[in-house]
């Protein structure tokens, strides 16, 4: 079975109203130094947990739009698997199974025995006080952190970005890679595809997909997620027919 891997990033969040972070987005209202940087973690502990109790509600009242309906409509029609870099639970909403390597608003971490708590829509007081925050019995200190990554935190405690890398080296000529709404920026998807033959798509109607030489490889649908999304259907589904037809 043809496997589909797909990457989605903050574009497609941002057309269910959720905030990007970059490009007038929160990092222009705030400072990552505050907010977003495991140096900085200990000494800003109360700003960062109210900043992201308020992210929390705005993400969890989020609804996810049509593209979304669509993406799952594609899915069942290959070894398909989902990973984002987004940290709100629209996929989930969706109904669409997904893999988040940035981690998660919902989720709360003990740096001291590395147990994630997943809180929802709560602060992370609501959930102290409710017992919803978990830990491993030995573990005889609170140090609590969103379970999202930081600048400059190791990679290790969120383990998505190893596995979307692994399932990229899978692809074969046949199968098929899927950008929606990322800039490719901090997940270089297509350039961790360079040198891999297969079909190749990215929707962004700002984005460029593609490493130096290697894009003329994609093909590049500059509009916003659902008439991209929309577009790509129809692709997909004439590659199909060729399929069955040469089988």
């Amino acid at each position: 079975m043809t496997k589909l891997i797909v990457f989605s990033g903050a574009g497609f969040s941002a057309e269910s109203g959720i905030p990007v972070f970059r490009g007038d987005g929160l990092w222009d209202k705030h400072s990552i130094a505050d907010v977003c940087d495991i140096r900085t973690f200990p000494r800003n502990r109360k700003i960062v947990e109210q900043f992201y109790d308020g992210l929390r509600l705005q993400m969890g009242n989020a609804v996810p739009h049509e593209g979304y309906r669509i993406l799952k409509d594609i899915l069942p029609h290959y070894e398909a698997k989902v990973f984002t870099s987004n940290i709100d639970d629209l996929h989930e909403k969706a109904g669409i199974d997904c893999v988040h390597v940035h981690g998660k608003i919902s989720d709360i971490v003990c740096l001291e025995c590395g147990v994630f708590s997943d809180i929802g829509t709560l602060t992370c007081a609501e959930a102290h006080k409710l017992g919803l925050i978990r830990h491993t019995s030995g573990c005889a200190k609170e140090n609590l952190k969103p379970g999202i990554t930081f600048y400059y935190e190791d990679y290790d405690r969120y383990p998505g970005i190893f596995r979307l890398k692994e399932e990229l080296r899978t692809l074969e000529k046949d199968d098929i890679v899927l950008t929606i709404g990322s800039s490719l920026s901090v997940i270089p998807v297509d350039y961790w595809v360079r040198h891999t033959r297969c079909h190749r798509y990215n929707i962004n109607p700002t984005h460029q997909a593609g490493y130096k030489r290697s894009t003329k490889f994609w093909r590049n649908i500059y509009q916003n997620s659902g008439p991209g999304l929309r577009e790509l259907e129809t692709i997909l589904e004439g590659y199909r027919k060729d399929i069955d037809q040469s089988t």
